[in-house]
């Protein structure tokens, strides 16, 4: 695995034939930064490795967690995301894709509780959707926006919003990243990631998280 010679330490566990869940608690005694799951079959132990890893208690609570899944798979895979899962790569993805995929979950930026209104255009295959939408937490490299759930990770768009109390405005594009569970975060929305914000953009919402973490306050 390309992992260990891009300079992470890799650990390599095999719980697919475990009928107990004595070595999977072993297992998640450790703090990782990223977990890999490979996902050949549908196994029972997968939906328990996701409830221990997401367990309020667990050390790899806030862990990127990445699923391989072979092309059969990859569907069932995705109904994962945002239920314990981050990415789903495809087995037979170059290595280069999977350590993106490792990357990009382990470098998510601190979130903000931050409600404000945000314009989207949303691109779809037939027609370009502009709406209107509600921000629910920001960071530097995303935000979870309230409504639109049933658009599939992937799909682009651009946005804006204004920081309240301010006329700092910010603009870019993003893709969504994971629809909402709604079980676990009470509501019906999407995870998005900002790809691109220009410069203005960037130093406006760095000044506006800054004073968010720095007063503790919630920003309405």
């Amino acid at each position: 695995m390309n992992l260990l010679a891009a300079g992470y330490a890799v650990s390599f566990i095999d719980l697919e034939n475990e009928e107990s869940d004595d070595r999977l608690e072993e297992a998640l005694e450790r703090s990782y930064q990223a977990i890999i799951i490979m996902f050949k079959r549908r196994t029972a132990i997968l939906g328990r490795l996701l409830s221990s890893i997401r367990s309020r208690m667990s050390p790899n609570h806030e862990a990127g967690v990445v699923v391989m899944a072979e092309r059969l798979m990859e569907d069932e895979a995705k109904k994962l995301i945002g239920r314990g899962v981050n990415r789903v790569v495809s087995i037979e993805a170059p290595s280069e894709e999977l350590i993106s995929a490792v990357e990009s979950t382990i470098k998510v930026a601190p979130r903000a509780e931050f409600r404000t209104s945000v314009e989207l255009e949303i691109s779809l295959p037939q027609r370009i959707l502009q709406a209107l939408g509600q921000t629910e937490n920001l960071s530097e490299s995303g935000m979870l926006v309230r409504g639109f759930h049933h658009y599939p990770p992937g799909t682009a768009f651009r946005f804006r919003f204004t920081i309240p109390g301010t006329e700092l405005v910010i603009r870019g594009q993003a893709e969504i990243a994971r629809q909402t569970d709604l079980s676990r975060e009470r509501l019906k929305g999407f995870g998005a990631r900002f790809t691109q914000l220009d410069d203005e953009s960037k130093k406006a919402l760095e000044q506006a998280l800054s004073e968010t973490f720095r007063e503790g306050l919630e920003i309405n």
